[in-house]
């Protein structure tokens, strides 16, 4: 007699809290679904032109290594940065089509051949060096001809021409000094969704990050990077959850 009721007992919680655990199951992929909805459309927050450290901010960093390109010309012998490469024919065929001498310095230094257009003919002379460094290629010597000039065309710098002058000088410098932030605005604010609440879907964004390190190609990964140190850890997982459930307005870091 017993057991029976045991059975009963049983088959009566069976049959309640069946559809109650259903019910919790369907609300957790429920959840699941609009956070990983909501983590994959996010897009970081623009950072500020003369952000070349990928910090989102303006600061001594950044004017440090400006200063590294400082003086450097599209048309000079001190662009390039040593190798002809990809990046190089990138330099090249972006500028496809285009004539000298009307004021666009990235085409004149795209002309290798110096015939006065940028075309396939230019390409050539990347593909003869392609792979070389600026001293094996024969183009590249100091006595060589002017003509064709050395492919060695690319280099990080062209970032920091901000007025797209040919050249890193004191106007980019003005322009980047316009959006100077100080010696760093760190912690940044948490709202990386920006969806005015700093809330779980700000924490899963950084929290799928934690790992990554900034400056190498991941704008998500620098995004996440609340207190500026270079990498995602669990420390800008803290930084979210110091403003759990604020608004921007309420959070100290925003």
């Amino acid at each position: 007699m017993k057991k029976d009721k045991v059975r009963m007992f049983s088959g009566k919680r069976s049959v309640r809290c069946g559809p109650v655990v259903s019910l919790v199951w369907v609300w957790v992929v429920v959840c699941v679904l609009v956070l990983a909805t909501s983590i994959a459309g996010a897009e970081p927050r623009d950072c500020p032109a003369g952000d070349w450290d990928g910090d989102c901010d303006t600061d001594l960093l950044d004017f440090a290594a400006m200063q590294v390109c400082f003086g450097k010309s599209a048309a000079g012998e001190l662009w390039g940065d040593g190798i002809i490469d990809d990046s190089d024919a990138s330099c090249v065929s972006t500028r496809h089509g285009c004539s000298v001498g009307v004021g666009d310095p990235y085409c004149d230094a795209a002309d290798l051949n110096c015939d006065g257009v940028v075309d396939e003919q230019d390409d050539t002379v990347i593909d003869e060096c392609y792979l070389q460094t600026a001293e094996d290629c024969p183009y590249c010597e100091p006595e060589a001809p002017p003509c064709p000039r050395c492919p060695d065309v690319n280099n990080d710098c062209h970032v920091m021409d901000l007025d797209t002058d040919g050249d890193i000088d004191l106007a980019d410098y003005a322009r980047m000094a316009a959006t100077f932030s100080g010696p760093g605005d760190c912690p940044r604010c948490p709202d990386l969704i920006d969806d005015g609440l700093i809330d779980l879907s700000d924490f899963m964004f950084v929290e799928s990050k934690v790992g990554c390190a900034v400056g190498t190609g991941d704008p998500e990964c620098d995004a996440a990077d609340l207190d500026c140190d270079g990498a995602v850890t669990d420390d800008d997982t803290d930084i979210v959850q110091d403003c759990f459930f604020m608004i921007p307005e309420d959070c100290p870091y925003c």
